[in-house]
């Protein structure tokens, strides 16, 4: 771990999270062509391993510096949407498993296994990893020979399974998995198969219990970043939305993404896509109105819908707009007291409006608890408190800035 002390460069950091992102858009574009027959196979498998071997490296050195960064993101603009990169199913697992793999194996001391459970040769579980990257089949044969002698290793077993579920036998590949949790119960790798294969299935709520169940086992940092990289928690997230909620959800995410872009250059604000972007975002609003009028207590739309109204009034230094907000995340509270998300949401509506003690109590009862995916890449705790502390520093106690949630203001739409 990074040592607290230690001055982070903000640049080389934004530049390392750039490079991952290239790299990881850079692979999924590679397995296109090749299955396009535009890649001849001798240059498609050493371009593909140089990528998985630079992405885990970057996604490592991001992760290395995560939590001094957390400490430092005042310094700098947010950088909001990163977890919503990727949402492109088996793709996006193809490129996670070698992440994943390639980051283990680069990280991990000679001779021992990914997991203590006994050493796989390093030339074996180097050759089975390529060849179930650029065709499950071959890896499913190439596992198969060591689980011949090691038929409990749960690495093996996984990334077996994996590959036979991208080759269409989800069944034989849920098997796998099913023996991985019986072999080692702690074992957090394999939960992120399983959510998906769930996901697929349509079964979002067994989807959601695999990922409590991962995030229980305290899972390393590179699991974490790859998961919100792809996407998955997000689109189980989405898909546990009643579909009337889901609508206006989509609506409200595509807005606030649409004006993040516009204003994420502070010196150089595109006002018409702002504009456009707060014009669709005043539409998703209005969209939780009818909802909320048939089910008050609909936790989800008043959560989503209360983010919603607090960015616009925050854009449009609206304080009846902030009032509904702040309304709607106290309903939140009244129905599910110590709900995590909501106590994010009224900790930025007190730092808003400067009720610092308040914001602070707020955060301190959520602590390191998990909230929503839906708003990770558009509030973030450690940025709430960051902020309260600079505003006690002024002489005026109240907010140093609104920047934790929006970037800029425009004018009403």
């Amino acid at each position: 771990m990074v040592e607290a002390t230690r001055k982070v460069d903000l640049d080389e950091l934004a530049r390392l999270e750039e490079e991952r992102d290239f790299l990881l858009r850079s692979i999924a574009d590679l397995d296109r062509e090749y299955e396009a027959g535009d890649v001849d196979p001798a240059d498609y498998e050493e371009l593909r391993n140089g990528y998985v071997a630079r992405a885990a490296d970057a996604i490592r050195a991001v992760d290395s510096n995560e939590s001094t960064l957390a400490k430092q993101r005042a310094e700098r603009p947010r950088r909001r949407g990163r977890g919503l990169a990727w949402t492109g199913g088996v793709v996006v697992f193809t490129i996670v498993a070698g992440v994943l793999l390639a980051n283990a194996l680069g990280s991990r001391s000679e001779g021992a296994s990914l997991t203590g459970t006994g050493a796989m040769p390093e030339d074996a579980q180097a050759q089975c990893r390529t060849e179930s990257l650029q065709k499950p089949a071959d890896g499913i044969a190439c596992y198969a020979k060591i689980l011949k002698d090691r038929p409990d290793d749960v690495d093996a077993l996984t990334y077996q399974g994996w590959a036979m579920v991208r080759s269409g036998d989800v069944s034989s590949g849920s098997a796998n998995f099913d023996r991985v949790v019986q072999v080692d119960p702690k074992y957090a790798d394999v939960h992120v198969f399983r959510a998906s294969v769930l996901k697929n299935a349509g079964d979002f709520v067994g989807a959601q219990k695999e990922l409590d169940t991962l995030f229980s086992l305290n899972p390393s940092p590179i699991t974490i970043s790859t998961l919100q990289q792809m996407g998955l928690d997000t689109e189980i997230a989405t898909g546990l939305l009643p579909a009337d909620v889901a609508a206006c959800w989509k609506q409200q995410d595509a807005a606030m993404k649409s004006l993040d872009a516009a204003t994420a250059n502070a010196t150089k604000i595109d006002n018409d896509a702002a504009y456009r972007a707060l014009t669709d975002l005043t539409t998703s609003a209005k969209c939780f109105d009818p909802i909320l009028a048939a089910r008050p207590d609909d936790i989800d739309a008043l959560t989503l819908d209360s983010l919603a109204r607090g960015l616009l009034a925050i854009q449009l230094t609206d304080q009846d707009l902030l009032a509904k907000a702040q309304a709607g995340t106290a309903h939140v509270l009244e129905l599910r007291p110590n709900d995590p998300t909501a106590l994010l949401l009224r900790a930025f509506w007190r730092y808003v409006t400067s009720d610092l003690d308040g914001a602070t109590a707020d955060l301190d009862a959520l602590g390191d608890q998990r909230i929503s995916p839906l708003l990770v890449p558009f509030l973030d705790r450690t940025d709430v408190r960051s902020s309260i502390a600079s505003a006690r520093s002024n002489s005026t106690g109240g907010p140093a800035s609104t920047t934790t949630i929006a970037t800029s203001t425009t004018s009403t739409p």
